[in-house]
C-alpha cells in the first residue's frame, strides 16, 4: 500500500474518533446541564478510551509523515495537507485529502466549542456549589456598629447550620 494512502487511511480514523469524541461532548454537555453526576462519569471514562485511540494513531500519523517526508527530501514540518495533495497522483485521493482536511478541521472546531462550553458549565456549577456551602455554613454579618465603629456582633446567639470545624 503506498504510504499517502496509509497515511489518508489513518488520518480518517481519526476524523471518526474525534467525532466520536464531538458526540461525548453533546452527552456531556446534556448531562452537566441535568446535573447527572453518574452519566458525566460514564462519559469521561468513556472519553478516556477515545483520547488513548487518537494518542496511538497520532503516533501512526507522525510515523507515516515522517516516512513520506524523508521519501520527498522535506522535513516533516513542511509535510501539511496541501503538500500531501500536491504529492498524491490520484487525483481521486487528492480530493480525499482535502475533503478530508476541511471536514477534519471542522470537527475539531466543533470539538474546541463544546469542550469551553461544558467547561463553563461546569465552572457554573462548582459555584452554584460552593455558594451554596457557603450559604450554609457562614455566620450572618449582623451589619450593627458600637460606639467605637468596631462591629457589635452578638456571636453567642448566632448559629450555623452546619459545623465547619467538625
Amino acid at each position: 500500500m503506498p504510504l499517502i494512502q496509509s497515511l489518508v487511511e489513518t488520518v480518517e480514523e481519526l476524523l471518526r474518533e474525534h467525532e466520536h469524541l464531538l458526540q461525548l461532548a453533546e452527552e456531556k454537555k446534556r448531562a452537566l446541564i441535568n446535573g447527572d453526576m453518574e452519566k458525566l462519569q460514564e462519559i469521561v471514562n468513556k472519553e478516556i478510551h477515545f483520547i488513548r485511540k487518537v494518542e496511538k494513531l497520532e503516533e501512526l500519523r507522525i510515523q507515516q509523515g515522517k516516512r513520506i517526508a524523508d521519501e520527498h527530501g522535506m522535513k516533516l514540518e513542511e509535510l501539511t495537507a496541501s503538500k500531501l495533495a500536491e504529492l498524491e497522483s490520484d487525483p481521486e485521493r487528492t480530493a480525499k485529502i482535502n475533503l478530508l482536511t476541511g471536514r477534519f478541521l471542522q470537527v475539531i472546531g466543533e470539538v474546541k466549542a463544546a469542550n469551553e462550553l461544558n467547561g463553563k458549565l461546569l465552572q457554573q456549577s462548582l459555584e452554584l456549589v460552593q455558594r451554596s456551602i457557603s450559604l450554609m455554613t457562614d455566620v450572618p454579618d449582623s451589619g450593627t456598629y458600637t460606639g467605637r465603629g468596631d462591629s457589635g456582633q452578638a456571636t453567642s446567639g448566632q448559629r450555623r447550620f452546619f459545623d465547619t470545624k467538625a
